[in-house]
């Protein structure tokens, strides 16, 4: 069972998920109670629901090997390159000592995205490049245009600046410099 403490969302997993009887590829999703708590169960939808289609039955999972996709294109994409970046519950422990010096103000609550942030993040070949060349403004339409052209739909102005947010995150995080991944590993 995939859960957010197990596997899937709450801990980084790179194992494959496709569906059994299709063989597309599967996204995680967490579910929002009354209460607007993520629920600790992850669900799995096909990936051409993310864009408005849909496959029209639902998902049998299907964990396979580990891949990395990109994390600035988004699946797909095969990564090259990984970048370690400071875990979340850090950086507010350092946001908060140097804002609030008192110990218990930076201590009691700390908070974790429980997805981003906890593990490296991952660049094609491509995107590796744009953050190389400190490209972000190219890096973000590189993420649109490829989100566009596989879901068929345009990355509207809400979900550009989530990228821009989500990019800047990584670029305040990032702690160094970029790592090859090997396949044969």
């Amino acid at each position: 069972m995939d859960d957010a403490k197990g596997r899937g969302i709450g801990t980084r997993d790179d194992r494959t998920r496709t569906c059994g009887r299709c063989g597309e590829d599967l996204l995680p999703y967490t579910r929002v109670n009354g209460l607007g708590q993520t629920t600790s169960k992850v669900f799995w939808r096909h990936l051409s629901e993310a864009g408005g289609g849909g496959a029209g039955h639902e998902p049998t999972v299907v964990v396979g090997p580990v891949r990395r996709w990109c994390d600035f294109c988004g699946p797909k994409t095969p990564a090259s390159w990984s970048y370690q970046v400071i875990p979340v519950t850090t950086r507010q422990m350092l946001i908060r000592s140097s804002s609030a010096p008192a110990a218990h103000e930076f201590t009691d609550e700390l908070i974790s995205s429980g997805q981003l942030n906890d593990t490296p993040w991952y660049a094609c070949d491509d995107c590796a490049g744009l953050i190389e060349d400190d490209q972000y403004g190219a890096l973000l339409k590189r993420s649109a245009r490829v989100h566009a052209e596989r879901t068929g739909r345009p990355v509207g102005s809400d979900g550009r600046v989530d990228l821009h947010e989500s990019h800047q995150q990584f670029r305040a995080m990032k702690t160094g410099a970029r790592v090859p991944i090997h396949w044969d590993r």
